[in-house]
């Protein structure tokens, strides 16, 4: 399987690293937080085909509610974005815990793997969090860049 670019040193992947603020410059900062943890390969799932033009990317987030709405803690909220600005939507993965949880109340963390399929070719991705909240918006978090 063909390596993805994803930090240079690779140790730098497992530097806790945050979103604050909304996506756009100048939105007011989400009702959450996101740290990325640690990033790494994670291998296909027992009844997948492995391929070498596509790699199994785990990326380990922790998500804190900092406001008075819940926050959902959902692998399927995460997204992966390349500088093609292509967007590669969560899937069930091998690499686990899930991130997976009960809505969020001010003050609570949550903290799991969010599983993607990236093709290998891939470059400068960026993790953005993105969840429903309860009054019907959805918000998402400051790119948060995996490869410098």
């Amino acid at each position: 399987m063909a390596a993805l670019a994803l930090c240079a040193p690779l140790a730098a992947c497992d530097e806790p690293r945050a979103a604050e603020g909304g996506r756009d410059s100048g939105s007011p900062a989400p009702p959450f937080a996101v740290r990325i943890l640690g990033v790494r390969s994670c291998p296909p799932l027992p009844h997948e085909t492995p391929s070498p033009e596509i790699g199994r990317l785990g990326v380990e987030v922790e998500v804190e509610a900092t406001g008075t709405e819940p926050i959902a803690a959902n692998l399927f909220y995460g997204v992966l974005e390349d500088e093609q600005h292509d967007s590669y939507r969560a899937r069930f993965g091998a690499c686990r815990p899930y991130l997976a949880g009960p809505p969020l109340s001010a003050g609570e963390t949550a903290r799991g793997f969010v599983d993607f399929e990236v093709p290998a070719q891939a470059t400068a991705l960026a993790f953005l969090y993105a969840p429903r909240l309860q009054s019907g918006k959805s918000i998402a978090s400051k790119p948060i860049a995996l490869d410098r």
